[in-house]
């Protein structure tokens, strides 16, 4: 049947063998399903089927004992659909089917045998039903399962054992309709975006897991829901109103779980709602009337709760009852209702299972039960209750397949177990046969029952109760019912459970039960009945606990005679007593306590084998006997022989006192000593919460009474044999109390040994008695303001050791005075750091310091010197780093230190080569000669075997280097290696960096690599590496990662490489990447969150990514620095990353296709110092949710599609420095709150649509420096606070706008202002003579407005336009703030020189831009630029008179702009003296006489113009006026010359067209023909390339075709129906 393409063997009996190769000739086989019913099937695999060609689209093998998966499915890549169900499989989930299977839309493994975790593709797929339930699968969840899978419309991996929390990615799964993860370990909290994104989710299933936590929050947007099964959890807290958007409920199932409160109103609204299961909870209050409208509710079981209230008032029963409920079970057992049973329950016609009992009920049984009709009568099946409740046909989804053309309708078989395994099987707990029985699936169509027990019941049994002909199981137990059994329950055929037991019946058993063949249970004992016991039929197998209580019966049964004359019977209980404990009979005490004996040996026996089988539990347990042991001994000791133990101890401490050298504390005068310095302890000025806390703390403990024994004291430490005070620790203790240090405070501690006074900022020193502390070995003086004359006090202290001194004021050091520090020749420890200290090394006295092993000169202003004469032979540590010590490293004399163990000279200006003499210092482990002018070649330095730190960064090193020079060095652990000009070219060898060299930091900074080192494959153990600023080609290395298992920071910026970014498959706890200034291209992955979620510092700026950002970002708790900008990515900002990065401070996404709405309240970056996201496509308002990053320093939103008015609240951003929303939609008028912005330095607010006044309450911050406004619509007058400028302002722009009025300006200090553009306004009036106060304005902009009157003469008072400036006035070409990253140490080595990472510093600039009209055009000058840019552009006015002769003084002007005025007179000849000049235009005015001949001498003009006026003479020709041609004469008629083509000559003809009269003002400017031919051909030539471009794209892309032809269809629709509808007036009445 070799044209077979669909052959289903489904549901027989074969059995058996079946090999595939039966099929093998099958060619074209498509779909192919077989399973058995028996299991007596087996399939054996080969290799001749399901190889190519043999491509299946469906495979369905079910039930065939399959042990592993067919391995040669590895050849199919068509599959559609694979079910291999009910099989035996074992082994890990098969992910390479999804790899292999593009198009795989179905996959069904249920009940197997698979283990281990789920994996899942690495790339996204479209996989629509995944079914792995009943199987061995374990783990958590992969985190972005929802993003693999976005299409999946069915998940069931119930009955697995999979754990954890269900990963917020599902929230992607957009079009999920049913989820089962019942039957698991899974826990937490359900996430949000699951919550949130899920909306088309119809079954969700939960239930028998550990998740937790309040559900249904108002954000829930599960619309759809129509099952909801979360029992057997740990869910907790109130039913919350977020349920009430799903609507359309069948099934709500949330027992065994931890709500509480009251049962919500809202459920009362699911009008479509079946089953209803609340049991085992905390509810309580009143069962809320609302479940009356609950029309087509079948199950209500709200039992095991606390609910409380009368049962009739609290259910509503009367209201609900209007035709035939259809309520089948109703379980209310298990609460505190109490009242009477209402009549209206018998109104339940089909009811089948009703349970009350266990509550407070009381009065009389109805007797109206008999109106049920299933108790009463046979019912139909369809009646009965259905043993699951499953969705209708309309919730089923087929999938069908395009791909093949039969006529027969293929339905999966996900459409059945989709169908199928939705099922919820009904489970009904209910008491019957004395015990608690579920009831479920088909058994329980079958059951009916009542049970009325444990109530207040009273009153007779109603006769009708035994009409009831159909009940099977009824308890009317633990009530108070009196009366007689009545006769008519011999009606009861179907019952097989009776319990009358505990009320007061009395009279016989009537005989007539006998005839009840199905009873098998029956009680009613502790009743008052009499009378013999029947013993027939059922009743012959009842024991004697069926009647025990009852003393009036009699019979063999209960072994009591109804002989009357021989009583055997214990006396009756009075008729009036209720009997409340059951009948004991005699027990066997002999076997009891052999049994006991037993049962304890058994016990101890079994306890001891685990302790000896488990030697945790035995250590425990012996912990535990120990410390009940100490902890009895203790209490016997405390609370028994406490008081003789206390008098031993005082005798103890006697004896010991009186040999103690009679120390009695610390020395009255040294306790006088410290109390006087108390006080100033008390006036320090706190700075810090930690210094108040410090302060307190000190002060509460120096008491001024004689108790007190200072040796105690807080920040005092004594002689433990003397009781002398050796140890006075005054650190920030006396900040600002004192600015003079008086010593002879400290006179009286004659024995003091350790003196710290850090951190005080003292300033002087008062006394000189330092030298009577001939005990003093430590001090410390840091973080002062001592000046250099402190070291002729400290000379006199010969007994130091350790001297502190670091961060004074020491630059005035001399050292004469004192004797320098040569006197102090016991110094160990030396540290001057941070001094400002301008000596050199020689001066400095060092040469008499032998016993120095701690030198600290660290940036200093040291700038020569020599440590050769030195005699520092026990030097161990050097440190000279940030000075300028510009000298060689041999005449230094660093070769004959042979001690050091640390030495750093980074920071200085060493010059010549590195001496091989260095490989003379053997011991040294760190040495840093970075950021230096060393040059020439590396030498080796093999010889340094110790070596553990080497830096060589930012020197002119030059030629090849090997890492051969450093094979040797097998300690190294950081190693650093740049040049400044790129001439060092570095060799990678194998005898390196191999095992056991292994480095924890590299840095190949600037080095000309091609390509990442080979060594690194070798090397596990890195930390830090940096390979940035090479040219490195090739794949981001994932390698790295993968080797290096301890990388914190990777730096690969400014290289070249290409292709896309991989992370490791396992999580990794990377800190710092910053990859930007590549070729990186595609989508970031979408795990990046989950594999690198301890990331700091992410930097993929300068790329080509693109796509969205990934959701899983929002799992980077510890984002602090996050830079996406320069790229291609678009889609909106994920809600996980909005919410989920709280420690986030600096975000930059420019340069971007970002889009949406963004800022929502949700948003949880409270952390925020900087967010830039200008250049993107975001839109909608601003809204609050930015509000919460209350210490924002950046704001720029510019060049989006922001609308709405600029919210008022961004004036609570008290920090923020730079806010730039220009290029928007934002409309509305400027909020006054933006005046509370007083650290503000930068407003752009500019190209808006911003309208009305600047109200006069208007103010700018006192360190504004640019504000801009420009391009919007604002009128009014200029507010005055812009005018009345500040010291910092030096950019005002205000231009296109509707400013009217004077220009008013009003000046209190002399200003920095050096741009003011006011052009194209509505001002008027004369140019305020106060704009020459402006002494440092660069660019000054009053074109197109209304201005008149005179241009003023004291613009020469401006000091940049004459050339009298300093260049610190010039605008900084960007505005820069720094964010310091978080940072990091190493815990893994222990210098003490402190590793400072070179990428710790962001700089974001904020780039200062201008425009400015120059030579004609509208020039826009930025950066380095704009500081060289002066110019003054004054055209389009109004303005009358001479132009001033003083304006030829402004020599510096680049570019001036006068055109479009009235100025009349002549061209100043002083203009020549502008020798700077490169655009002029004096255009469109009145100016008459010659163009002066002198301004030739203007080298630097480019552009000139003086069109449309009235000069006269010949045009000059030199220098740059040769090159300008007609059109900047034009328009004068008196002018002439070559380049006019008009001759000079009187007698000869003008070439040029007539003057304009003097008296009009000419606006157009001066046209030249057009070529009208040309013109033509162009615009013909134009049109044809458009058409045919247009055409050939239609027919390359088929979906631009058609949508292209769709679009046409519309329009000619639409145009049609308006014709009709407009024209001729059809279609009126629709």
């Amino acid at each position: 049947m070799t044209s077979l393409e669909y052959l289903s063997l489904l549901d027989n009996n074969f059995d058996g063998l079946f090999s595939f190769d039966s099929l093998a000739n099958l060619s074209k086989l498509e779909i192919f399903r077989l399973s058995t019913k028996d299991s007596t099937l087996q399939v054996l695999e080969t290799e001749n089927f399901l190889q190519p060609p043999n491509q299946l689209k469906v495979l369905s093998v079910r039930n065939c004992k399959f042990h592993d998966i067919p391995s040669s499915l590895m050849y199919q890549h068509s599959l559609e659909s694979i079910d291999l169900s009910h099989n035996k499989l074992v082994g890990m989930f098969p992910t390479w089917l999804l790899h292999n299977n593009t198009r795989l839309q179905g996959m069904y493994l249920i009940n197997n045998s698979l283990s281990g975790i789920l994996q899942l593709p690495n790339s996204t797929h479209d996989l629509l039903e995944l079914i792995i339930s009943n199987n061995n699968l374990k783990g958590q969840l992969p985190i972005i399962n929802g993003m693999i899978h976005p299409r999946l419309e069915n998940l069931n991996l119930s009955k697995n054992s999979f754990e954890g929390y269900i990963p917020w990615s599902m929230g992607e799964m957009k079009i999920l309709n049913l989820l089962d993860l019942s039957s698991n370990s899974f826990s937490g909290e359900l996430p949000k975006p699951f919550i949130t994104g899920c909306h088309s989710l119809e079954i969700l299933k939960l239930s028998n897991n550990n998740f937790h936590g309040e559900i249904f929050p108002r954000f829930m947007n599960m619309t759809q829901l129509r099952w909801l099964i979360f029992d057997n959890n740990q869910f907790g807290g109130k039913i919350q109103d977020g349920l009430s958007i799903a609507r359309f409920f069948s099934a709500l199932d949330l027992s065994s779980n931890r709500f509480s409160g009251q049962i919500p109103d809202l459920i009362g609204n699911f009008s479509y709602l079946c089953t209803l299961v609340l049991s085992n909870n905390l509810l309580e209050g009143g069962v809320p009337v609302q479940l009356s409208n609950l029309g087509y509710l079948f199950i209500l079981d709200i039992s095991e709760n606390r609910l409380s209230g009368s049962m009739a008032s609290s259910f509503n029963l009367s209201a609900s009852i209007d035709e035939d409920p259809r309520l089948d079970v109703f379980l209310l057992g298990g609460n505190l209702l109490e009242g009477i049973i209402p009549h209206e329950l018998c109104k339940f016609k089909y009811l089948s299972i009703l349970d009350i009992s266990h509550n407070s009920l009381n009065g009389t049984i109805p007797s109206c039960f008999t109106k049920i009709l299933t108790w009463v009568e046979q019912s139909n099946d369809t009646d009965g209750i259905p043993p699951e409740i499953i969705l209708g046909e309309g919730h089923r989804v087929y999938h069908y397949f395009s791909s093949y053309n039969f006529t027969l309708s293929f339905e999966q078989e996900s459409s059945h177990s989709k169908f199928l395994e939705s099922t919820q099987e009904m489970v009904i707990g209910f008491v019957s046969k004395n015990r608690y029985d579920s009831y479920k699936s088909s058994i329980l169509r079958y059951m009916l029952g009542i049970d009325l027990s444990c109530n207040e019941l009273t009153g007779d049994i109603p006769t009708d109760i035994g009409n009831l002909q159909q009940i099977i199981a009824m308890n009317l137990s633990h009530n108070f019912l009196s009366g007689s059994i009545p006769e008519s329950f011999s009606n009861l055929t179907n019952i097989e459970s009776l319990d009358l037991s505990r009320n007061k019946l009395s009279s016989r058993i009537p005989p007539q039960l006998t005839q009840l063949n199905r009873l098998g249970t029956f009680n009613v004992s502790f009743n008052n009945l009499s009378g013999p016991v029947p013993d027939q039929g059922q009743f012959g197998t009842f024991i004697e606990s069926s009647y025990g209580g009852n003393h009036g019966l009699c019979g063999p049964q209960i072994k009591r005679s109804c002989d009357s004359s021989e009583p055997t019977t214990q006396p009756a209980t009075p008729s009036g007593a209720r009997e409340d404990e059951e009948d004991k009979s005699a027990i066997d005490m002999v076997s009891f306590y052999w049994s006991l004996s037993a049962a304890y040996v058994t016990t101890i026996m079994a306890f001891i084998l685990i302790l000896w089988l488990n030697s945790y539990w035995c250590k425990q347990w012996f912990c535990f006997i120990d410390e009940c042991i100490i902890s009895s001994y203790c209490w016997v000791l405390r609370n028994v022989f406490h008081r003789l133990l206390s008098k031993l101890c005082m005798l103890i401490v006697l004896s010991l006192a009186l040999q103690m050298h009679g120390n009695k504390g610390c020395l009255e005068k040294e306790r006088i000593a410290l109390l006087a310095i108390k006080p100033f302890i008390l006036n320090a000025t706190v700075s810090a919460t930690s210094d108040e806390v410090e302060r307190n703390r000190t002060v509460e403990s120096w008491v001024n009474d004689r108790v007190s024994d200072c040796c105690n004291w807080y920040r005092v430490e004594c002689n433990t044999t003397t009781g002398r005070v050796m140890n006075l620790s005054l650190s920030d203790l006396l900040y600002n109390s004192t600015t003079i240090l008086n010593f002879s405070v400290f006179q009286p501690l004659e024995e003091l040994q350790i003196l710290d006074l850090s951190g005080n900022l003292f300033g002087g020193w008062d006394d000189s008695r330092a030298h009577h502390l001939k005990q003093l070995k430590i001090l410390d003086l840091s973080y002062n303001r001592f000046n250099g004359s402190i070291l002729s006090y400290l000379t006199a202290i010969t007994s130091l050791t350790t001297l502190t001194l670091k961060r004074n004021n020491l630059q005035d050091f001399n050292p004469t005075q004192g004797g320098g520090l040569g006197n102090l020749r016991n110094l160990e420890y030396l540290d001057l750091r941070g001094n400002s200290i301008n000596v050199s090394l020689q001066e400095l006295g060092l040469s008499n310091l032998t016993n120095l092993e701690f030198l600290d000169l660290s940036y200093n202003s040291i700038r020569s010197g020599s440590l050769q004469q030195a005699n520092l032979r026990n030097l161990e540590y050097l440190d000279l780093r940030g000075n300028s010590i510009n000298v060689s490293l041999q005449e230094l004399g660093i070769c004959k230190l042979k001690n050091l163990i640390e030495l750093n000279l980074r920071g200085n200006n060493f010059e010549g080569q590195l001496p091989p003499c260095v490989n003379n210092l053997t011991i040294l482990r760190v040495l840093d000669l970075s950021f230096n002018q060393l040059t020439g070649n590396l030498p080796s330095i093999n010889l340094m075997t110790s070596l553990e730190y080497l830096s060589l960064l930012g020197n002119n090193f030059e030629g090849l280097f090997s890492f051969g020079s450093l094979a040797n060095l097998s300690k190294l652990e950081i190693f650093q290696l740049s040049t400044k000009d790129s001439t060092l070219q570095v060799l990678e060898t194998e005898n390196f960096l191999q095992p056991p060299n292994q480095l924890k930091v590299l840095s190949l900074r600037n080095c000309n690599l091609h390509g990442i080192p080979t060594f690194l494959m070798y090397q596990h153990s890195l930390e830090i590496i940096d390979l940035s600023h090479n040219k490195l080609v090739g794949m981001f290395p994932t390698w790295l990662l993968h080797n290096n298992t301890k990388l914190q920071g990777m730096y690969l910026i400014n290289n070249f490489l290409s292709g896309i970014i991989q992370v490791p498959n396992s999580s990794h706890d990377l800190l710092e990447l910053r990859i930007s200034n590549n070729n990186l291209k595609g989508q970031l992955p979408m795990n990046i969150g989950v594999i690198l979620p301890r990331l700091v510092n992410l930097n993929l700026s300068k790329n080509s990514f693109e796509g969205y950002i990934p959701w899983s970002m929002g799992e980077m708790k510890s984002l602090d620095i996050l830079d996406l900008s320069s790229n291609n990515f678009s889609g909106e900002l994920p809600k996980p990353f909005i919410s989920g990065c709280p420690s986030l401070r600096f975000l930059k996404l420019s340069n971007n296709n970002f889009h949406g709405e963004i800022f929502p309240r949700f948003m949880n970056m409270i952390q925020l110092n900087w967010l830039i996201l200008d250049n993107n496509q975001f839109s909608g308002k601003i809204q609050y949710g930015l509000g919460k990053a209350s210490f924002l320093w950046v704001l720029d939103l510019s060049s989006n599609h922001f609308s709405g008015q600029i919210p008022d609240w961004i004036g609570n951003f008290s920090h923020l420095d730079i806010l730039v929303l220009s290029n928007n939609l934002l409309e509305g008028g400027v909020p006054v709150q933006l005046s509370n912005l007083g650290v503000l330095s930068i407003l752009d607010i500019s190209e808006n649509r911003l309208f009305g006044s600047m109200g006069s309450s208007f103010n700018l911050s006192s360190s504004l420096k640019k504000l801009c406004m420009q391009k919007n619509a604002l009128n009014g007058s200029i507010p005055n606070a812009f005018l009345r400028t500040t010291a910092d302002l030096l950019i005002l722009d205000l231009r296109d706008n509707e400013f009217s009025g004077s220009i008013l300006i009003q000046i209190d200090e002399v200003p920095s202002l050096g741009v003011l553009l006011l052009g194209g306004n509505h001002l008027e009036g004369i140019i305020p003579h106060e704009l020459c106060k402006f002494k440092y304005l660069r660019i000054l902009d009053l074109s197109r407005n209304r201005l008149n009157g005179t241009i003023p003469s004291c613009f020469t008072n401006i000091l940049t336009w004459v050339g009298q400036s300093n260049d610190t006035y010039r605008i900084p070409p960007e505005m820069v703030l720094d964010i310091w990253n978080n940072g990091y140490a190493f815990s893994s080595y222990n210098f003490t020189v402190a590793f400072e990472p070179e990428f710790s510093l962001v700089m974001s600039p904020q780039e200062i831009e201008i425009g400015f009209v120059s030579k004609n055009r509208y020039e826009s000058y930025k950066g380095g630029i704009l500081g060289y840019m002066l110019g003054i552009d004054l055209s389009c006015n109004e303005l009358t008179g001479d132009i001033p002769t003083d304006i030829g003084n402004l020599q510096q002007i680049i570019a001036m702009n006068l055109s479009h005025n009235f100025l009349s007179g002549s061209i100043p000849e002083s203009f020549s003296n502008l020798t700077n000049i490169e655009s002029l235009d004096l255009s469109h005015n009145k100016l008459s006489g010659r163009v002066s001949p002198q301004l030739t001498q203007l080298n630097s003009i480019s552009t000139f113009n003086v069109s449309f006026n009235n000069l006269s003479g010949p045009v000059p020709d030199k220098g740059q006026f040769g090159t300008f041609v007609e059109n900047s004469y034009g328009g004068n008629p008196g002018l002439c010359g070559p380049q006019i083509k008009r001759s000079c000559d009187n007698s000869s003809e003008p070439t040029t067209p007539p003057a304009t009269p003097s008296g009009a003002r000419e606006d157009e400017e001066d046209e030249s023909a057009i070529d009208m031919v040309s013109f033509y051909w162009s615009l013909f030539a134009a049109y044809v390339t458009t058409i045919m471009a247009f055409v050939l794209i239609l027919w390359l892309n088929s979906y631009w075709r058609k949508q292209w032809f769709c679009f046409i269809d519309e329009c000619i629709i639409s145009s049609y129906c308006w014709v009709l509808r407009n024209v001729f007036h059809m279609y009126d009445d629709i």
